[in-house]
């Protein structure tokens, strides 16, 4: 009956481990499928950035295209207007006006506007006026804390300064302010991505990878170095943590000492050694290991394992023979004999009683006075 008892007991603690292998199997599963639905997300968003980019590129290159074409038909306009501004001085002059040739001289005359802090389409349309009277030409580019992206941050001619239609006023456009890169590092993924939001940049997790340092779902690196200045809107990608990586305790009961650490090696996993006497397994091979078979465990866990000396030998006992109490004891028999001298033979008799008790006293039949060696 205790043996069925035991059986029972055994196999209801076997369904119980099945139970909690297909426990955590589903966990594993489920877990998986979420971090799946996080990658596609996560690639959904990057794909949508990307196409942002893209879609700003062309509208900047359409931009700018648009400024060559306007450049080019203010330029023809204007050529077409000198001459023609020619023609009718030479008109004014044949006749002997003068009186004509300086009101227009004075028609050519275009007091410069202010044309900071507005865009660069902008800025050509108010020097242009109704007739297109000053051109706007870009000189430079420079980054700006104050000046939005693309804006005028300084012209060359002051602003009412008198210039003579068709000539040009030099500006320098904004490229915009440098941004200072954040140190995300150690950093939760979306707290990360909020700090780099808030700084004009562009977040991105470049891939996720395990380890044994940085916890799950925090940030391992960043491409971008912290503290360097960028342009805005520039993509910093980063690395995101796995966590420590997880590996599945296998059973080496039963297995030889080399074949055991090679396997646990193969699994990433550490060992100790200790021995024991075992009835049942040979010696050499594995008599038990501390944590169970298909355990999840951290990468470079330690498992204990026990090898066997095989089978514990049997004590051998052998009684201790006392040399010294067997000499006394002849001693004092031939002393007795009455062989030498009543004297001699009285003091002997004495010392040898002495002895004896001393020996005796010594050497008891106590259990911890026998020699047990070998």
């Amino acid at each position: 009956q205790k043996e069925e008892e035991k059986k029972k007991k055994k196999e209801a603690e076997i369904a119980r481990q099945k139970e909690e292998e297909e426990k955590k199997k589903k966990e594993a599963e489920i877990a998986r499928q979420k971090e799946e639905e996080e990658k596609k997300k996560k690639e959904t968003e990057i794909a949508r950035q990307k196409k942002e980019e893209d879609r700003k590129k062309k509208e900047e290159e359409k931009a700018r295209q648009k400024e060559k074409e306007k450049d080019e038909e203010r330029r023809e306009f204007w050529t077409f207007r000198k001459k023609a501004a020619i023609a009718a001085t030479v008109c004014v002059i044949a006749v002997g006006s003068v009186g004509g040739y300086q009101i227009y001289i004075k028609s050519l005359e275009r007091t410069v506007p202010d044309i900071t802090n507005v865009t660069f389409a902008v800025a050509e349309e108010k020097a242009a006026g109704e007739d297109g009277a000053l051109l706007v030409v870009k000189k430079g580019e420079e980054y700006s804390d104050t000046v939005a992206k693309g804006c005028v941050i300084s012209q060359n001619v002051k602003e009412g300064t008198v210039l003579k239609k068709g000539d040009e006023i030099g500006v320098i456009v904004s490229k915009g302010a440098l941004v200072e890169v954040p140190n995300l590092v150690g950093m939760k993924s979306k707290k990360a991505e909020k700090t780099v939001s808030s700084t004009k940049l562009i977040y991105k997790v470049a891939e996720e990878q395990y380890s044994d340092d940085i916890k799950k779902g925090k940030i391992i690196s960043q491409d971008l170095e912290a503290g360097s200045k960028v342009e805005e809107q520039k993509i910093i990608s980063v690395i995101v943590s796995k966590g420590i990586e997880q590996v599945t305790v296998p059973d080496v009961i039963g297995k030889s000492e080399e074949k055991a650490k090679k396997i646990l090696e193969k699994n990433k996993l550490r060992y100790t050694i200790t021995e024991d006497y075992s009835d049942t397994v040979n010696e050499g091979n594995i008599v038990s290991q501390n944590l169970d078979e298909g355990r999840t465990v951290d990468k470079n866990t330690v498992v204990k394992l026990v090898v066997s000396l095989g089978k514990e030998p049997e004590p051998v006992y052998t009684p201790s023979y006392d040399r010294d109490s067997d000499s006394s004891s002849s001693s004092s028999s031939s002393s007795g004999s009455g062989s030498s001298s009543p004297s001699n033979s009285g003091s002997s008799s004495k010392s040898s009683g002495s002895s004896t008790k001393k020996k005796s006293s010594s050497k008891s039949n106590d259990i911890s006075s026998w020699d047990l060696v070998n």
